[in-house]
C-alpha cells in the first residue's frame, strides 16, 4: 500500500461519489469494476468502465474542483484510497511537478467535456447544453462561434443556423463573430423542450 493510503471495500451499486461532490480522495481500484457515468436529462450515461489497477479521482483532488461525474461498483469492489492531503503534500514540494500536472489536468478537463458533449446525439440540443455550460462557467463576454465549432462537433453552418434562430426568438446576441447569452433561464427551458421533443419523437419510431 502507498504511504498514507487506507483500503475501502464497494457493493455492488454502491455509490463512490457523486458529480459536483467535492474532491478529496484518488483511488487504486485492487479489485472489482467501477463505472465513471454522468446523468442528463434523467439518463445515466457511460463515460468509462475502470478495473483492476487503474486510478480515477485525481482531477477533483488536484485542480479542487468539484467531482465531474459519479462513480459507482458494478460489482464488488476493493479501493486503495489516497488523502487529498497526503497527495497534495508531495505534489507542492515539487513546483516543476506542479506546474506539469495542472496543465495535464486543465486538458483532461477539457476533454472530458468534449465526450461528455459528444454523447449527446441531437446537434442543436449539444448546441445548447455546450452554451449553457459556458455560461454556467462565467463565460459571459461572449463566446466565440469557431470554439462552438470545435468543442460540439457540429458545421459552422448549422450553428450558425441555430444562432440566427436563437437570436430571433431573442435568447442571444451575435456580435463579430460571438454568442452572447442574453436570457439563460429561458434557454435552459428550450433546451428541455427540444430534448423532450427529439425523445417522442424518437419513442414513435
Amino acid at each position: 500500500m502507498l504511504e498514507g493510503s487506507f483500503e475501502k471495500e464497494l457493493v455492488k451499486g454502491e455509490i463512490l461519489f457523486k458529480e459536483g461532490d467535492p474532491g478529496d480522495e484518488i483511488y487504486l481500484i485492487k479489485e472489482g469494476r467501477i463505472k465513471i457515468y454522468k446523468e442528463m436529462d434523467g439518463e445515466e450515461r457511460t463515460l468509462a468502465i475502470l478495473g483492476k489497477g487503474e486510478i480515477f479521482g485525481e482531477m477533483a483532488v488536484l485542480d479542487g474542483k468539484p467531482r465531474s461525474a459519479s462513480a459507482k461498483a458494478i460489482e464488488n469492489s476493493v479501493l486503495e484510497v489516497l488523502s487529498k492531503e497526503a497527495i497534495l503534500n508531495t505534489i507542492n514540494s515539487q513546483p516543476m511537478i506542479k506546474y506539469l500536472i495542472n496543465t495535464l489536468i486543465e486538458r483532461l478537463r477539457a476533454a472530458d467535456e468534449q465526450l461528455r458533449l459528444l454523447t449527446i446525439r441531437h446537434e442543436e440540443q449539444r448546441f445548447l447544453t455546450y452554451l449553457l455550460i459556458r455560461y454556467k462557467e462565467g463565460k459571459t463576454e461572449g463566446i466565440p462561434v469557431d470554439e462552438v465549432e470545435y468543442f460540439t462537433g457540429i458545421k459552422k453552418e448549422e450553428v450558425l443556423s441555430y444562432v440566427s434562430d436563437l437570436e430571433k426568438r431573442g435568447l442571444l446576441k451575435f456580435k463579430e463573430g460571438k454568442v452572447y447569452l442574453l436570457k439563460p433561464e429561458e434557454m435552459e427551458e428550450y433546451r428541455k423542450y427540444i430534448f423532450l421533443k427529439e425523445k417522442f419523437e424518437r419513442n414513435k419510431r
